[in-house]
């Protein structure tokens, strides 16, 4: 009696001939899939890159009344934002 054995190389080769129809099917998807991946990415960088922005121009808008001018007299009960 002959005994049927499969080696490890004989199931590789099967596997690989009957998934490349497969993989060939799946790779489209992937490829899309990683592309909105990186979509996604430079859309959320985009939006820190905007934040990081609104905040310098928040901070500097804060500071405008903090510049002071020095030697220049200054009056007694004297507005300097009405300069």
């Amino acid at each position: 009696m002959v005994k049927n054995t499969l080696t490890q190389q004989v199931m590789e080769a099967i596997l690989d001939q009957n998934l490349k129809p497969l993989t060939a099917k799946i790779d489209p998807f992937i490829e899309s899939i990683e592309f909105w991946e990186r979509v996604e990415l430079h859309q959320k960088t985009g939006n820190v890159e905007y934040s990081k922005a609104s905040i310098n121009e928040l901070q500097l808008y804060i500071r405008w009344e903090c510049v002071e001018i020095s030697g220049i007299p200054e009056e007694t009960n004297e507005d300097t934002t009405l300069l």
